[in-house]
């Protein structure tokens, strides 16, 4: 018993003090859900039901509180923040895509968040693909892409360079088949 007491004396106080803090919501939303995050313990993602009763991705950060990272352009109003790197600065996801009536290219599209840039999409021709996840240093986003309703492929992402992004088909496992999702 004795032993006990003194590692407990010895813990640092971050270790024993821990503390539940709510995300809060958007607007008059009755939700809000946390997905991942960071490395650095500085930024939360995830996606909050906003006063429309439509769901997008947030950010939560200490200083900032939580901050509404809305939708595609064009979208239809829904996203979810699935990753984000080692600092906080990138988040990945899926959004809704905008559609003509009828067609079906507007499934969720994997998108790529910065404060700079915000959210962009990734690839377009996709019928649909989310990110997943994100390296620790923002550069590459993995996740998956649908080139049917029945097939999504294991895929990874990173920035051209130009604005835009290059597209790493990766490969699925031997002997399995062609379909998978990169997490």
């Amino acid at each position: 018993m004795r032993v006990l007491l003194v590692l407990l004396l010895l813990a640092p106080a971050s270790v024993r003090a821990q503390e539940l803090i709510g995300l809060g919501r958007i607007g008059l939303g009755t939700y809000s859900s946390a997905t991942a995050i960071s490395a650095d313990g500085s930024t939360v993602v995830g996606y909050s039901e906003n006063s429309d009763a439509a769901r997008h991705a947030i950010r939560w950060t200490q200083a900032s509180g939580l901050e509404d990272l809305g939708d595609l352009p064009a979208g239809s109003d829904d996203s979810v923040a699935t990753g984000v790197s080692a600092d906080g600065s990138v988040i990945v996801g899926a959004g809704s895509a905008g559609n003509s009536p009828g067609s079906l290219d507007g499934g969720a599209k994997a998108f790529r968040w910065t404060t700079a840039a915000g959210m962009q999409q990734f690839v377009a021709s996709f019928l649909l693909s989310a990110a997943n996840g994100v390296s620790a240093d923002g550069t590459t986003a993995v996740g998956f892409r649908g080139t049917s309703l029945a097939v999504q492929l294991p895929t990874a992402w990173r920035p051209d360079g130009l604005g835009g992004f290059v597209i790493d088909e990766l490969d699925e496992l031997e002997g399995g088949f062609e379909e998978g999702v990169a997490l």
